[in-house]
């Protein structure tokens, strides 16, 4: 699942779609979904996300030379790494207090949360849901529409 979630940001969210030049090769390894589960949600961290997407749809970033779009395969540290080589990126993130990891890594935990919470009634994908944190699962059913809003659904 975490895969599929990580393919979508990877597609979804035009940020990413900048730093990225394979989305298909995305890989979720379990230190990723380890760190993804541990990221802790708030209100705070989704409030800050809203407004740093906002700026960051604001920005001209497909203008940007590609350069730092990361070669292999697609990690937690590739896509840091990408989110670092861009200045503008780097300002809004500065100005909202979020880490380049932090603002990756909290990126996945808050779609995680949200595809947990839609498929909670979803009897063919219960096993799926024991490998995400209950508290994301919780959090992204009180914040369904907030997150849907952020990720572009």
């Amino acid at each position: 699942m975490l895969r599929l979630i990580f393919k979508a940001a990877l597609i979804c969210w035009p940020a990413f779609a900048l730093l990225t030049a394979a989305p298909a090769a995305a890989q979720a390894m379990p230190e990723t979904q380890a760190e993804v589960n541990a990221y802790p949600l708030t209100d705070d961290f989704l409030t800050r996300m809203e407004a740093i997407q906002a700026e960051l749809q604001a920005l001209n970033l497909s203008s940007q030379d590609d350069e730092s779009a990361p070669e292999g395969a697609i990690t937690l540290d590739s896509l840091t790494t990408g989110v670092e080589a861009k200045p503008a990126v780097m300002a809004v993130l500065a100005k909202h207090q979020v880490k380049p990891r932090g603002y990756i890594v909290g990126y996945f935990a808050l779609m995680s949360s949200l595809a947990a919470a839609e498929a909670e009634n979803e009897p063919q994908l219960i096993d799926e849901l024991g490998n995400i944190n209950p508290e994301h699962v919780a959090f992204g059913r009180d914040n369904k529409t907030r997150i849907q809003q952020l990720i572009g659904e």
